[in-house]
């Protein structure tokens, strides 16, 4: 999926921007992390928590604030996808693959 990087660091900043209980120093931080040959982009969000015993809900705010401020800029997620390989233990031969 073909997504403005420049939006998706937007969205991330503002989601993060959101969230109680970050640190204000240093800042959030969006690494572009990799630019995929099929349009899609790997994105990474750095901050620091200030209360590391709420760190499982400041988490799952920071997720949920991120997906409503991608929803706001009409930016989707692609599906997963998955792929299964089966392997015979005792022959060591690859059966079906599943996508």
């Amino acid at each position: 999926h073909n997504r403005d990087p420049l939006q998706v660091r937007e969205a991330m900043m503002a989601g993060a921007d959101r969230v109680e209980g970050l640190a204000p120093e240093p800042p959030p931080y969006v690494e572009f992390q990799a630019l995929g040959a099929d349009r899609t982009n790997e994105f990474t969000l750095e901050v620091w928590i200030e209360d590391i015993w709420n760190f499982d809900e400041i988490i799952s705010d920071l997720r949920f604030y991120i997906w409503e401020e991608m929803e706001k800029r009409d930016l989707h997620f692609p599906p997963m996808q998955h792929e299964v390989v089966t392997r015979n233990w005792e022959t060591g031969q690859s059966g079906e693959v599943a996508k």
